[in-house]
């Protein structure tokens, strides 16, 4: 199938315009993302680090005799999480930001949970996600390695069926012994980045229709002129010389590709001029050509017909002249027999004197 200049041109264009884009939204799309999961760990972190010296503050209102240890542990999960409801189940503390599903719970080193949002009161060490990973076990052994994170599979809140990677890190409180962990899942680390990877992909579809059009009205005008001069070409290479010369409107390689074909149609006319005007000179002095060969015709014709005679009359003297050569022999004959007459005279005349002389 035949593509034309103004589909490869828009094609290439394009490749060239989305293959940069897109390498460039996904660069930037997985250094925000990377840059978003290192702070949302450092979240975690600063949430735990905070959380146990609220604890430590606690804790010296305990040593104080202001709180019992009971009520200032339950300040701790108030503070951290929220009031329980009816059914025992706290409810998150939307000014702890570890993002829209994230949450600080508190187990112990049996894996007991001392503060959770919906299992608080069970025992969660053997717990263990779909990966077959015990991750409780793993966050109580960060806490007492002096913290650390634990990556893991669990479920959302809101939505059981759905499992997402989690992040958790841990540390241990040296007050009361608990193990103290922030939790979230990887998805809202990542919520920032993948609004940047939305803007970018609408960005750069913005970015290809916009510059497909201008591709479309600019290359609609190259191939127009193209074509033009395609058709010029053509109507040349047919001996066609009737059309006007092309009106040139830019300096670039069109403009020259336009000048060039009108200087070529000018030269041609003028060089059919010249053609035309020795092919009429050619045709005049083929006429005195053949005017003149007729004439030398007729003048061969008559001499042909003097020959003739000439060669007639030449026969006729060539016989005469044989008769003549005839007779001329004759007439030697004769005298050479009259010169033998003439010595036999003489000899008898030589002898009458010699006769004569004796006589």
């Amino acid at each position: 199938m035949f593509n034309s200049i103004k589909t490869k041109l828009i094609s290439l264009t394009i490749l060239i315009l989305i293959v940069p884009l897109l390498v460039l939204g996904f660069i930037n799309y997985y250094k925000s993302k990377s840059s978003l999961d290192d702070l949302g760990a450092s979240n975690l972190a600063n949430s735990v680090e905070m959380t146990i010296e609220m604890i430590e503050l606690i804790n010296e209102e305990v040593e104080k005799g202001s709180l019992t240890l009971e009520e200032a542990q339950e300040k701790v999960k108030v503070a951290i999480l929220g009031e329980k409801d009816a059914v025992g189940n706290r409810t998150i503390n939307e000014n702890v930001d570890l993002g829209e599903n994230g949450y600080i719970f508190i187990v112990d080193d049996k894996g007991q949970a001392v503060a959770h949002p919906f299992i608080e009161g069970e025992n969660m060490f053997e717990a263990a996600d779909s990966n077959r990973v015990k991750y409780p076990q793993e966050m109580i052994a960060a806490a007492n390695n002096g913290g650390d994170f634990t990556y893991y599979e669990y479920p959302l809140p809101n939505n059981e069926n759905q499992i997402e990677p989690k992040i958790t890190y841990s540390k241990k409180d040296p007050e009361w012994g608990w193990v103290i962990n922030a939790s979230t899942y990887m998805m809202d680390f990542n919520a920032p980045a993948k609004s940047i990877l939305t803007t970018i992909i609408i960005v750069t579809a913005i970015a290809i229709v916009i510059c497909g059009v201008i591709l479309w009205i600019y290359s609609n005008r190259i191939t127009s002129q193209i074509s033009f001069a395609a058709e010029r070409m053509n109507a040349l290479a047919n001996a066609d010389l009737s059309h006007d010369l092309m009106k040139v409107k830019s300096n670039d390689e069109i403009g020259l590709l336009a000048n060039a074909m009108n200087t070529m149609q000018t030269k041609l006319k003028i060089m059919i001029e010249k053609i035309q005007k020795a092919s009429e000179m050619l045709t005049s002095r083929s006429e005195e050509l053949t005017q003149s060969a007729n004439e030398v015709k007729a003048g061969s014709q008559q001499i042909a017909a003097t020959m003739q005679e000439i060669a007639s009359g030449t026969e006729s003297q060539a016989n005469s002249i044989t008769d003549l050569a005839s007779a001329m022999q004759l007439y030697a004959e004769e005298v050479n027999n009259a010169n033998d007459h003439g010595e036999k005279v003489q000899e008898s005349s030589q002898e009458v004197l010699n006769i004569t002389e004796e006589g």
